[in-house]
């Protein structure tokens, strides 16, 4: 199989750090601040490549965009910012930043907003002879600052604009420290070879000294991983419990976390009201506690309609209430204690079936919460990191009024950022994917990557941006874990939308990537090195449970396997062998 050029330069850079080369680049900036504050920040990267980012020369640099008249204003402090006034067109009249911008290159966009009343949806896009292709939106407020975080790439380059605007009219905007900063393909895939050097591994050293403590130098060290730290795992569905062909295969790529793809659903488990039926989720669950697989419960209910039980489409509202609390009820309680992840009301920022009749689905997180506390309960959406746009019914800044609203309506307990990263006919803006996870980051809510899936109804598409997708999610320092939606099913095409197999569990080009990706990121292959003058031998592991065994110059194991864990937040691990 071709590797992509994505591929190759991620691969480049990242051995270049290993080998001891630097990639000099301006170093990544993950910081957001959340809600709604006082005082605008900084400009992050001190302006980037804005002209005059915190307004400090009037307006120089910047021009109105439409029908929009803009001027400057100081705040009691002598802050100075722009206001952009006569908004009379949405997504159209506003502040606009002249800019060469360049084909291949990444640009990471922020800014502060506040708008004289109300609130309201504030766009930043760039805009080139193709088109506009927005960076992300956020929701100003009047009276405080709210900062804006987002990206993109073009296929051009030619003279273009940074143009923010908002989605509604009859108020003035107001901006200030804005920061536009582009980075190189190669300085990208950097920070993510520098991310993993920080948050997915640690350094070991070996020491090997002889019986009177002399260090035995040319002794060789080979490292074999027992287990991986970062959770990394797929679907699974009811042909795993007899079909031994997908057994193999589940087992043998080491998966130790996985999710049921419709199993536990309530369509599946009381399709008639009243008869309820856990005989298959029951043996799918014996499958994974047989072989030490964690499971995600997903999910307790279902806002899309489609997707709910016909006999519950018909219900008046509260005799739906009822019936949504009943399966919360029986579905938790069964399996209380199983899963350690809790998909409650399931893709709720699309639909409202369930959300509307709970309170905006507050009382199912409130019961699930008193059932079962140590699960934590988790958003569940896609289209949130996939697309960017208004109408994008859970894009970055809808999810954070989606978790604002569920805490308005009672619920304070644990939450849970499900991001289901089902990725198809829009072409990945990794800019944005980033940005979004750092806002989410500021939420203080763990955030996992729930469904990946590239939809391989586009062959070509898949193969392109699978691999580069996998990379830019795992190295983001705030990914806590991955679960892929590869499970096979009993259908012509063998799966939902992306196929790793055949249905004879042979590999197809996703599942060569998916392979190649596991063997270098998280099920990694053995490690070996000899000890120097001193005795020692050090090196940097992804955070995981090893094995380690050490031979002398002359061949003879100098001293029995040790076991050690490598975990995040430590200090260089030391390991003492001595020689028989």
């Amino acid at each position: 199989m071709k590797t992509t050029f994505n591929s190759f330069l991620f691969t480049f850079f990242t051995l270049s750090i290993f080998l001891g080369f630097q990639v000099y680049a301006v170093p990544y900036d993950y910081s957001y601040v959340l809600g709604c504050v006082a005082k605008p920040g900084a400009p992050q990267y001190k302006g980037g490549i804005a002209v005059n980012p915190e307004f400090d020369e009037e307006l120089k640099g910047w021009a109105a965009a439409g029908n929009a008249k803009i001027s400057t204003a100081k705040s009691p402090d002598g802050n100075a910012y722009a206001v952009v006034s006569n908004i009379v067109t949405p997504q159209s009249d506003g502040l606009s930043l002249a800019f060469n911008v360049e084909k291949g290159k990444l640009y990471t966009v922020s800014a502060w907003f506040q708008i004289s009343e109300g609130e309201a949806a504030v766009q930043g896009k760039v805009v080139t002879s193709t088109g506009n292709k927005t960076a992300n939106f956020i929701t100003a407020k009047a009276g405080c600052w709210t900062m804006f975080k987002g990206g993109f790439h073009v296929n051009v380059t030619e003279p273009a604009a940074l143009h923010f605007d908002t989605n509604s009219t009859g108020f003035d905007m107001w901006v200030d420290s804005v920061s536009l900063q582009p980075f190189t393909q190669e300085e990208w895939n950097s920070h993510q070879a520098e991310s993993l050097e920080k948050v997915r591994k640690a350094k070991v050293k070996f020491e090997v000294a002889d019986q009177l403590g002399k260090a035995v130098a040319d002794a060789s060290v080979s490292i074999k991983q027992r287990e991986p730290h970062f959770p990394f795992g797929c679907a699974m569905n009811f042909l795993i419990v007899k079909n031994e062909a997908y057994q193999k295969w589940f087992l043998e790529k080491g998966f130790r976390y996985a999710v049921f793809e419709n199993e536990l659903k309530w369509q599946a488990t009381e399709l008639k009201q009243g008869e309820e039926d856990y005989s298959v989720p029951d043996a799918m669950l014996e499958f994974a506690k047989k072989h030490n697989i964690r499971l995600r419960g997903h999910n307790i209910v279902w806002d899309d309609p489609e997707y709910l039980p016909e006999w519950v489409k018909t219900l008046p509202d509260d005799q739906k209430r009822e019936a949504a609390l009943k399966r919360a009820n029986s579905v938790v309680t069964r399996y209380k204690g199983q899963f350690f992840h809790w998909d409650v009301i399931n893709e709720n920022m699309h639909y409202n079936n369930i959300s509307s009749v709970t309170n905006h689905g507050a009382d199912v997180f409130n019961l699930l919460h008193h059932l079962d506390p140590l699960p934590i309960p988790f958003l569940n959406e896609y289209n949130v990191i996939e697309d960017v746009s208004l109408q994008s019914f859970a894009a970055t800044w809808k999810y954070l009024q989606k978790i604002d609203e569920i805490r308005k309506a009672g619920y304070n307990g644990p939450l849970g950022i499900g991001l289901e990263s089902h990725f198809n006919y829009v072409e990945p803006n990794f800019p944005y994917i980033r940005a979004s996870i750092d806002m989410f980051y500021a939420t203080g809510f763990p955030i996992w990557v729930t469904e990946f899936d590239v939809d391989s109804i586009y062959k070509k598409w898949t193969l392109q941006y699978m691999e580069p997708l996998l990379h830019e999610l795992h190295s983001h320092p705030y990914v806590n874990g991955i679960i892929v939606w590869g499970a096979m099913g009993d259908k012509k095409d063998g799966c939902w939308k992306m196929c790793l197999t055949d249905l004879e569990y042979k590999n197809v080009p996703p599942g060569d990537i998916l392979d190649k990706f596991m063997s270098e990121f998280i099920r990694v292959p053995d490690t070996n090195g000899k000890t120097d003058a001193t005795g020692a031998f050090e090196t940097s592991l992804f955070h995981g449970e090893y094995e380690a065994t050490v031979t002398r110059a002359d061949g003879a194991q100098a001293a029995e396997p040790q076991t050690f864990n490598l975990m995040p937040g430590g200090d260089v691990t030391a390991v003492k062998f001595k020689t028989r």
